[in-house]
């Protein structure tokens, strides 16, 4: 499960990331992880490099909605210069192992959207968006929203 990478490290990064529909057959080469985020308790972010480009990878258990997911990309990368990458497989919400494995979970209204962008890790809801930031840059903090200012 992807959230296990807060406590060891494992292989759930790199199967998650195969879930995404990237521009390339075969196309992830080289990542690197360039900052790791606890946001909660339930919700995650990385700030990967990825065969010179830089993404963002949002994980959590509860999704209210694909406005929600927006927001959280839209604050945590301090503007609106990201896309959604696809998944490679649209699940239904109601198969997804969110919310097969939960008690309670309610279905948000635009689902079917959620399920094209949506993969799966546990009880987490995972999505991967490509940002427009500089690869060339993305090594530096000053760089990384959030990142260290002097």
């Amino acid at each position: 499960m992807l959230r296990d990478f807060a406590y060891n490290l494992t292989t759930g990064l790199v199967d998650v990331l195969n879930g995404f529909q990237f521009d390339e057959p075969n196309e992830i080469v080289q990542v690197a992880i360039l900052r790791f985020e606890i946001i909660s308790p339930d919700s995650f972010m990385w700030r990967l490099l990825i065969n010179d480009r830089v993404f963002y990878l949002y994980a959590e258990d509860y999704v209210p909605s694909m406005d929600y997911v927006k927001h959280v990309f839209d604050t945590y990368v301090s503007s609106e210069g990201w896309e959604l990458v696809s998944a490679r497989e649209a699940i239904p919400f109601s198969f997804s192992s969110p919310v097969s494995i939960t008690a309670a979970h309610n279905k948000p209204t635009d689902s079917r959207e959620m399920a094209n962008f949506a993969v799966h890790s546990g009880t987490d809801f995972v999505f991967l968006a490509s940002s427009e930031e500089k690869a060339s840059d993305a090594y530096f903090s000053n760089m990384a929203p959030h990142g260290y200012k002097r």
